[in-house]
């Protein structure tokens, strides 16, 4: 992911598996009616968390936006 840019991945029926090198500054946000999110960054949350399918925080040092949406599926980003 370059230094601009950002990341926005949004399906129905399906699982979305991002897979990223290196160390990773985004903003962050997860968002599963039906799934699981799982994540190898640490993540820092702000506020409250809600919802276990549900994530927004930042990873490193914030950055660009990595959005990533499903209805029925998982959501995976790993190293």
């Amino acid at each position: 992911m370059g230094e601009e840019a950002g990341l926005t991945a949004h399906t129905t029926n399906g699982s979305i598996t991002v897979k990223m090198a290196g160390e990773l500054n985004a903003d962050f946000r997860a968002h599963t009616t039906n799934g699981r999110i799982r994540t190898d960054f640490p993540v820092t949350i702000t506020g409250t968390i809600s919802s276990r399918r549900r994530l927004e925080g930042t990873l490193g040092k914030g950055g660009p936006e990595i959005d990533l949406r499903t209805t029925n599926g998982s959501i995976t980003l790993t190293r």
